[in-house]
């Protein structure tokens, strides 16, 4: 009688622990956890790699959850975090307008392969003026650090015909500390056909804090 008894009882604790592992689904499981797989979801690819691109505007957007950028001169950089200032629109994008040449950009806070701090700007243009322009999108920055910096000379925007928009990138190397915040001064672009390199507007300043 006891070994029936004991029959039973393993039987029963079998059919318990097959009812228990049924009731564990794979949906539940998502269901637990569906901040960690949104998340995933916005730092990866479908193949589970870092999302990444060499579209200066699909970069710059912060909302795409781009984590790599490929320069056109094939060199790489993580971005790490924004900067932006109370014009700053929800996607990280700012706008300044140079007498009718309009510049539409965001900037990051980069690191290239070498593990160095690079302060980068993703840039879009529109010639909406009358004249042929080249913008290098030349700036300089002043940081909270007492940095002195400035663009990049291999770098620009470029040249464009009245009506034409253009992408871009543009870097400054850091030397010191990240900064919290800088000042920069945007440099207009210049008339491609005057003799002198007539200027289009007038220099710009702003204020840019790390988000």
């Amino acid at each position: 009688m006891k070994k029936v008894l004991f029959i039973f009882a393993a039987v029963l604790f079998v059919l318990v622990g097959c009812g228990s592992n049924e009731k564990t689904s794979d949906d539940e499981v998502v269901k637990e956890q569906p901040d960690v797989q949104d998340d995933q979801q916005k730092q990866v690819d479908e193949e589970g790699f870092l999302k990444e691109t060499d579209d200066p505007m699909e970069a710059g957007n912060k909302n795409n959850g781009i984590e790599v950028f490929n320069d056109e001169w094939d060199y790489t950089y993580l971005i790490k975090d924004w900067y932006s200032n109370d014009d700053t629109d929800e996607d990280g994008f700012n706008y300044i307008d140079f007498d009718g040449y309009k510049v539409k950009f965001s900037i990051a806070l980069l690191e290239d392969t070498e593990e160095k701090n690079v302060i980068g700007v993703f840039a879009e243009t529109l010639n909406d003026t009358d004249k042929t322009v080249q913008y290098n999108m030349d700036m300089e920055l002043i940081t909270d650090k007492q940095e002195q910096a400035q663009t990049d000379d291999m770098y620009g925007i470029g040249n464009s015909k009245p009506g034409i928009k253009t992408k871009g990138f543009v870097k400054v190397d850091l030397e010191y500390e990240v900064p919290e915040s800088f000042k920069v001064t945007f440099e207009p672009p210049w008339d491609d056909e005057d003799e002198f390199n007539e200027t289009i507007g007038e220099p710009i300043e702003s204020e840019f804090t790390k988000e």
